[in-house]
Order: structure tokens, then sequence, then C-alpha cells
């Protein structure tokens, strides 16, 4: 269970700070969705057979809601997940000066488009976790 716990944490410490940075630095409505599906991709194949690679807390409460993860577990995973992304936000702020974090939303149309996304994301896992999927 450690090899996992780590491979989460590792896992979303990555692809937060892969995140943060790009937001940051680079143009955020172009950039940061290829980075992030590029660093999910690679984890997915890296880390998959490990820890299921869920390295995002709303993944992993999509995957208990649907008993694919036992309650012990996916409370591990989730403090793992939030752990590598504190860890990135202080790694990012070393090398960006003014860091937007951006967890709390602007206004509510940035509050709806995050949940829709977060939504249709789970969905979209708990589809091929149960093999639903062409």
């Amino acid at each position: 269970m450690q090899q996992k716990i780590v491979a989460e944490a590792f896992g979303t410490f990555v692809l937060s700070l892969a995140v943060l940075i790009s937001i940051n630095v680079l143009d955020p409505l172009l950039a940061t969705p290829v980075v992030a599906a590029l660093v999910l991709g690679l984890f997915v194949y890296s880390i998959g057979p490990i820890s299921g690679s869920h390295i995002n807390p709303a993944v992993t409460a999509g995957l208990w809601s649907i008993r694919k993860i036992n309650t012990p577990d996916a409370i591990k995973y989730i403090i793992a997940q939030c752990a590598g992304a504190i860890a990135a936000f202080y790694v990012a702020g070393t090398f960006v000066s003014g860091l937007a974090l951006g967890i709390v939303p602007e206004n509510m149309m940035d509050f709806w488009a995050e949940l829709i996304g977060m939504t249709l994301f789970t969905f979209g896992i708990a589809s091929i976790v149960y093999r639903k999927v062409a």
C-alpha cells in the first residue's frame, strides 16, 4: 500500500506543478489543458499499474462512490494527493513570483465550469472502469 500512496503523492505533485507553472508562465487558456493532458497521459502509463493513477481527489471520490476503492484506501489516497498538491504549490512558488493559486473561483461562472468539467471527467473515468465504452 505504501508504494501506491507514494505514487499518488508524486503523480499529483507533478501534475499540480505542471499546471501551476503553465497557468502562471504560459497562456493558461491554450497551454494548460495540453500540459495537463500530457502529464496525465504519462502518469496513466507510468504509475497506473501501481495505484490506478487517480492523481486527483475528485477521481478518487468518484471511484469510491462506485465502490472501486475502499474507504480507508480512498482516505489515504486523498491525503497523499493533497500533500502532493501542497508541495507542488510551494515548489512552484520558488520559480514563479506572485503565484496565483486558483483554488477560489473568481466568479460563479468559473465555479460552474470547474464543477461541470470535474463531473464529466469523473463520469468518463467511471465509464472506463465499468468497461462501458467502445
